[in-house]
Order: C-alpha cells, then sequence, then structure tokens
C-alpha cells in the first residue's frame, strides 16, 4: 500500500479468501466441540454454526487490521523520518499533526490522482486500453492462453445453465469436463488467482490514465496459471521467447535509449565548467524524465515552491514543470531560476516534458533575453549555458530564432511520441530503412543566439 495504493485493488481477493478459510477453520473446531450436545431445534444448530463463522470473520479481520497498522506505523515513520529529519514520534510529541499527515504516501497518492488535471499532464486514455492493449503487450502469450481459459470457462457455464433448463434441473457436468488450468491442482488457489486478475484490473480500468508498467503485479497470478502451458508445446516456447526478444530489443535497448548517456554527456561537460563562469541549463524535451541524480552525488534537498518541483543537490537543482504551456509557470521558472543562479547555484535541469514548440522557445527566451533585443554580441557574462536534449528531427520545426548547435548525439533513439516519417526513396526499401534509423536520434545542443547574417 505505502509502494503503490493500487496494489490493494490486487490484495482484495487474497484477503478476502483468507477471512473465509479462517472463519471456517474457526467454525469447524466450534461445531468439533459442540456436535455431541443434543438440540432441540435444527435452527438452533444452524444458528449456532453461522454466529461461530461470524466470529471467525470478524477474529481474523481483527489479526488484519493489526497487522495493517502495524506496517503502516513502521512505514509512515520511516518516510517522516527520511523527509524530515526527525521520528513520528518526536513530532508527535510537538503537536505537529500537520507535517505526519502530509507525508503519509497513500494518502498523497490518493489525493494526486483524485485531480483530472493532475492526470491530464500525463495522459488520458479510454477505460478498455489496460485490457485491450497494455495486457497483450506486457504478458503476450500468457494473456491470450487466459482468454481462452475464461472462454472455456464460460462455455461450461453456458452448458450447464442450458442443460438444467432444458432437461434437468438437478443436472451437474462430470468433473472432468470442468476448465482446468495446468498451472494449478488446487480449486481454492485456481479461484483466488483468477479473482486477483479481475479484481486488479478492473480497479485499474476505472482510472482515466493507463501505463502497462501498473498491470506488471499480474505477472505472477498469470504464471502460476498458465506457466506450465507454455512449456507443454514448442510452438508456444518459440512464440514465448520470440515476443519477449522482441520487447527486450526494443523497450531495452532502443526505446528511450539516449536519455541516460546524454546525462553522462552532460555531466562530463558540467565538471569541466569553472564555478566562476556562466550558470548552466539543461533542458529535456520531449524525452522520459531524465534520472538527475547522474549529474550529482549529494542527496535531495527540496525547494518551497508552489507550482514546480524544485530540488537541488550541491550545485545542481532541477526542475519539474508541471504544466509547460501556461505562460504563468513559465515565468516563475525562469524568476526561480535567477534568484537560484543568484544564490550560488550554477547549473539547473529542467524536465520541459512535451510542451509546445512556441512553449520552448518562450523559454530560451527568458534565459537568453539579449537575444530579444538584438544584442547577440553584447556580453554574455550574466547569461545561461543552454544544453537542449531532445530528438534531433524537432530543430527543424522549432519556431525559434536561436542557433542550435549539435554537439554530442546517438543513433537509434526511439520515442514513440514523436516517430519520425518513413519516406520512400529510389534506392529502395533498404535505403528507406537506412535514412529512418538516421532520424532516430537524441542529440545535446548548445544553444545561443543567431549570429547575424545567419
Amino acid at each position: 500500500m505505502f509502494t503503490r495504493l493500487t496494489f490493494v485493488g490486487f490484495a482484495v481477493p487474497v484477503v478476502l479468501v483468507f477471512l473465509n478459510e479462517c472463519a471456517k477453520e474457526y467454525r469447524s473446531q466450534k461445531h468439533f466441540l459442540f456436535q455431541n450436545e443434543e438440540s432441540q431445534h435444527v435452527s438452533q444448530r444452524l444458528f449456532s454454526v453461522r454466529a461461530h463463522y461470524i466470529k471467525g470473520v470478524i477474529y481474523a479481520a481483527l489479526g488484519v487490521i493489526v497487522g495493517i497498522l502495524v506496517t503502516s506505523i513502521i512505514f509512515l515513520n520511516a518516510d517522516v523520518t527520511f523527509y524530515h529529519g526527525v521520528s513520528a514520534w518526536e513530532l508527535l510529541s510537538s503537536k505537529s499533526w500537520q507535517i505526519i499527515w502530509k507525508t503519509v504516501t497513500p494518502l498523497n497518492f490518493f489525493r494526486y490522482n483524485t485531480k483530472s488535471n493532475n492526470l491530464a499532464e500525463h495522459g488520458l486514455h479510454p477505460h478498455y486500453l489496460h485490457a485491450v492493449v497494455n495486457m497483450p503487450l506486457m504478458f503476450g502469450p500468457l494473456t491470450m492462453l487466459h482468454g481462452m481459459y475464461l472462454a472455456r470457462c464460460l462455455g461450461y457455464r453456458l452448458h450447464v445453465w442450458w442443460a438444467r433448463k432444458r432437461f434437468d434441473l438437478t443436472y451437474k457436468a462430470n468433473d472432468a469436463t470442468i476448465p482446468r488450468s495446468k498451472g494449478t491442482c488446487n480449486q481454492l488457489l485456481e479461484f483466488t488467482l483468477n479473482a486477483i486478475i479481475l479484481s486488479g484490473l478492473i480497479l485499474l480500468s476505472f482510472a482515466p490514465h493507463q501505463e502497462p508498467r501498473f498491470l506488471f503485479p499480474l505477472i505472477i497470478p498469470l504464471t502460476l496459471l498458465h506457466g506450465r502451458s507454455i512449456c507443454s508445446g514448442k510452438v508456444l516456447i518459440v512464440f514465448w521467447i520470440t515476443f519477449n526478444s522482441l520487447l527486450l530489443a526494443f523497450f531495452g535497448l532502443l526505446h528511450q535509449s539516449g536519455v541516460i548517456p546524454s546525462m553522462f554527456f552532460i555531466g562530463n561537460q558540467l565538471s569541466h565548467i569553472n564555478r566562476s563562469m556562466r550558470p548552466s541549463i539543461i533542458i529535456y524535451y520531449k524525452t522520459y524524465m531524465p534520472p538527475s541524480f547522474l549529474l550529482h552525488k549529494k542527496f535531495m534537498v527540496p525547494l518551497d515552491s508552489s507550482v514546480l518541483n524544485s530540488k537541488c543537490f550541491n550545485d545542481v537543482c532541477e526542475s519539474d514543470v508541471r504544466a509547460p504551456d501556461r505562460s504563468g509557470d513559465l515565468e516563475k521558472l525562469i524568476e526561480e531560476i535567477k534568484i537560484s543562479t543568484s544564490t550560488g547555484i550554477r547549473s539547473r535541469l529542467v524536465d520541459f516534458k512535451s510542451g509546445s514548440d512556441y512553449s520552448f522557445c518562450s523559454l530560451i527566451q527568458g534565459y537568453l533575453p539579449h537575444c530579444s533585443n538584438g544584442n547577440s554580441s553584447a556580453s554574455t557574462s550574466s547569461s545561461s549555458i543552454i544544453y537542449a536534449a531532445m530528438p534531433s528531427i524537432l530543430v527543424s520545426k522549432l519556431p525559434c530564432n536561436y542557433s542550435f548547435h549539435r554537439i554530442w548525439g546517438v543513433k537509434l533513439h526511439v520515442t514513440t511520441e514523436d516517430f519520425p516519417q518513413w519516406t520512400n526513396t529510389q534506392g529502395g526499401i533498404l535505403n528507406s530503412a537506412r535514412l529512418f534509423a538516421q532520424k532516430l536520434e537524441l542529440a545535446v545542443y548548445n544553444v545561443t543566439c543567431t549570429e547575424p547574417g545567419t
């Protein structure tokens, strides 16, 4: 729950099955103790059995609640100590309830994800995306096998319903005809695993923002249910290996592959910049969030800001722009950088996400104000050195009157959000593929004023 609140959706079936089994065990023990007692009425005996079952549920639920509370207290105290430097007990003694309240991770997760504006920044998706796209993308053959398994179960239920309605109300199918998974030999375990998949998928499908990684906990129940089926045939084994090899090559080697190498390059550049020189601004545009820890060796110290998520590390600060297309956010970001550079912060990392090209140019204009005045040859001692890391195909599309000097690049960097167009050439498909591969590049540019006459 403190890792990700949506894990509760996967845990609910396990908790319910646990409560049911504990209650049945408690009921059976009480029934064994009192089964020799004579009862005048069958209704009294039935009431006693039900009462013992309810008591068993209550006792088991109390144990679960105590376990949740103890675990939550331990994690909450660890979070408070990490983020505020003091334990939760010290804050309680000083009656600083507000600080503790703001540090409860599940509550912060709930507050953030219940605001539509926050989710819109990450992207809004249709509710069927998890079931139709993300599950096949994440699990491939396991999704196919589970779909076939559910189809067999549905066919079995329809067969029993039709037989009872048409022929015999007491009709029961042979146990051999009941669809079963090859991965389990316990009917209760099979039911629990299917309930985990169903509850997790339904809960996550209600959320308007859906990413494949949210479904990762389903790998355990799917593997337990259908893992043996994969190994039972050569065709499925070949399909499994091919599917995972292709995804490994795409997501492990190609997708956003230039972000981390570019961080190493920029970090090396910053290490050669003397402190007496101009401050440096590093802007990542239309890439995944850059791992800022690669530019520093110290822990984070959060800065207070109402619009930006700003964090500083020694002499490197990072800014996560929440709404890059709002002019107010841009103005506050530029003002914040001026303040930080005047107080000794010499480098600023800006994750500009997928803002518009015009907002990106406005951001650069705030860092190079002398360029807009037509004074490109003026002293630049007070201006910034700007590094812009972005897909190289975007440079020609930017409506900026600045010079982008390419100083580094890495090939085969795939950005699905800004995929280059395929163009047919006279050299055939191989030449077209070579030109297409050349467009898959993440480059680092040194942004300066446009020289006169260019």
